[in-house]
């Protein structure tokens, strides 16, 4: 006897929202380093006047903190940066897709007797 029909179509969509989410993250971490490297070609002594631990143990925080104060105004740095942020909202979705059906999945096995 096989699995439900349930679990396997939620589990198949668990695992689609899973390699999505993670080929978003991908893409989201390519754009933030261009980001990075724009900054310190571009703009380095914006980036040169952060602290040092800011630049290297939160590079993150460092652009957000560029984003609010010495770079607000740059047209330049706001279009690279929305870019790096592009695909934040469809990650997250793909992520809460994935995690509901794995719930819902662990309810129907517990709750409607849908089996492995």
């Amino acid at each position: 006897m096989g699995a439900s029909f349930e679990i396997v179509l939620l589990l198949s969509i668990a695992a689609s929202a899973t390699i999505y989410a993670f080929y978003l993250h991908v893409i989201r971490e390519r754009a933030f380093r261009r980001l990075l490297r724009w900054l310190r070609a571009s703009r380095p002594q914006e980036w040169r006047a952060l602290p040092r631990s800011a630049r290297w143990l939160n590079s993150i925080g460092a652009v957000e903190q560029l984003r609010r104060g010495a770079l607000s105004a740059d047209p330049e740095f706001a279009r690279r940066y929305r870019q790096s942020k592009a695909y934040q909202g469809r990650f997250l979705g793909a992520l809460g897709i994935g995690v509901l059906a794995i719930v819902l999945v662990a309810i129907g096995s517990q709750s409607f007797g849908w089996s492995f």
